[in-house]
């Protein structure tokens, strides 16, 4: 089954330069690792990466409750609201209404009542208290930078009024930043995992392209959801792990950094 696969996406590893002695692009023994830092295989790299964000790039999936929220969150950081997402919870009329909310753009809403209220009821007319983002707090919080940087560029090039396709070219390139590239990036770091454990450049750039294009990671990425952010982060961690657990120490050092390595892996992905 590997065979086939990697039968599958020999034109690509072909496109990416992906050679062995004899001229063809199979197979590549696992010695070539040795030439890592050469400049064949770093432009291999570069390729492969391009390929990666660009296969990404080329979808979006817009917006929706789950990718409103986050965004809105982002917007109320920048404008200094604190990532209170109150305005965001308005209706037609202006008006924001008891919990829960009646208009608004998303449903994916948490809410702080007043000091002493422990549940506010629906109907009961209380509308004092904020409304914030049910969401981990990771994707939002790089992604303010992001958008503040978004938005500045745009800015600069007189877009500084917020209309309908600006604010959609806006949560395109946050997505991009926040999904996109990591994506990309963790299908790189695979990529070296499985030349560490002695796959071929081949087989390598085959689980790379498997992983960002045969897997969800490819239609989540196209939208906001944190999901392919927080596996990519995962991904990196896992690599960065193995990499630092293997450094040139001695094996009692080694082993002495595995319990940190191994914890640092899932606390990147809950963050």
């Amino acid at each position: 089954m590997t065979r086939g696969v990697e039968s599958i996406c020999r034109p690509l590893n072909r496109l990416l330069g992906v050679r062995s002695a004899h001229g063809g692009s199979y197979p590549v023994q696992p010695a070539m690792l040795s030439a890592e830092n050469s400049r064949a295989v770093r432009r291999h790299e570069v390729v492969l990466l391009l390929l990666l964000v660009i296969s990404g790039a080329y979808f979006h999936g817009g917006g929706a409750s789950n990718q409103n929220v986050r965004f809105d969150a982002m917007v109320a950081a920048v404008d200094g609201e604190g990532f209170r997402i109150d305005r965001f919870m308005r209706g037609a009329d202006g008006v924001l209404s008891e919990p829960p909310p009646t208009g608004g753009n998303t449903v994916d809403w948490s809410f702080s009542p007043p000091a002493g209220v422990v549940q506010p009821e629906p109907g009961s007319g209380l509308v004092a208290g904020h409304y914030y983002a049910n969401k981990a707090p990771g994707t939002i919080l790089i992604g303010s930078a992001v958008y503040a940087f978004v938005r500045g560029i745009g800015g600069a090039f007189g877009a500084a009024t917020p209309s309908p396709v600006a604010t959609e070219i806006q949560l395109y390139l946050v997505n991009l930043f926040l999904s996109v590239v990591p994506v990309a990036l963790a299908g790189l770091a695979l990529r070296r995992v499985a030349l560490s454990l002695g796959a071929s450049q081949l087989r390598a750039s085959t689980i790379a392209l498997l992983m960002v294009l045969a897997t969800p990671f490819l239609p989540y990425q196209t939208q906001l959801w944190g999901h392919p952010t927080a596996a990519s982060f995962a991904t990196l961690g896992l690599a960065a792990a193995g990499r630092l657990c293997t450094a040139g120490t001695s094996p009692r050092r080694r082993k002495q950094r595995q319990p940190l390595c191994v914890s640092a892996t899932p606390h990147l992905c809950v963050f």
